[in-house]
């Protein structure tokens, strides 16, 4: 079960500062949301010791358990090690799987949607949501439609001449009638 301060202020009768002393003076930081069991057992026995007059001050604490820490750090540098060594492990096959994936995930969306297209189900789809959004009294923003499709693709909507008297294929005035 992981602590809180909350635990520990409730289950010591303890309040908030004793509490971030306490951590303070067991090197125990006390920014960490939750604490492990052997956080907890380390925090029990700073607090047995103040309680039974062993340590009369955070200052003891702190003396007492730097001293026992000296005789516990070869364990804990083996179990940093390990822990760098599972985070970077993990690290290397979260990325790798991710690199799989954004190579498989665009050409399996290709198949499927080449499948849909040959087998006529893209063509009922659409036509179903045509009806559909007809049927409910919906006029399709075709407009909007467009551009959803174009901003997913990243692609620049291009202006279509709307009036084709005054586009650019129309003579003008100073082309020549005769050739």
């Amino acid at each position: 079960m992981a602590y809180t301060q909350e635990n520990f202020q409730t289950d010591y009768s303890l309040s908030e500062q004793d509490v971030l002393e306490t951590l303070n003076a067991i090197g125990i930081s006390p920014q960490k949301k939750s604490y492990s069991q052997q956080d907890q057992k380390r925090f029990a026995e700073a607090r047995k010791l103040y309680s039974e007059g062993a340590a009369t001050s955070y200052e003891d604490l702190a003396a007492y358990f730097n001293q026992n820490n000296e005789q516990v750090s070869e364990g804990s540098d083996i179990l940093s090690t390990l822990d760098e060594q599972a985070v970077q492990t993990g690290f290397e096959l979260g990325s790798r799987q991710a690199e799989i994936m954004s190579e498989v995930i665009p050409k399996a969306t290709m198949m499927r949607l080449t499948q849909m297209i040959e087998s006529g189900e893209m063509k009922n789809k659409f036509q179903s949501y045509w009806k559909n959004t007809m049927k409910a009294g919906k006029s399709p923003d075709v407009d909007s439609l467009v551009e959803d499709y174009l901003e997913t693709r990243q692609l620049a909507p291009t202006s279509f001449p709307t009036n084709l008297l005054n586009s650019s294929t129309e003579s003008s005035p100073n082309d020549s009638e005769s050739p």
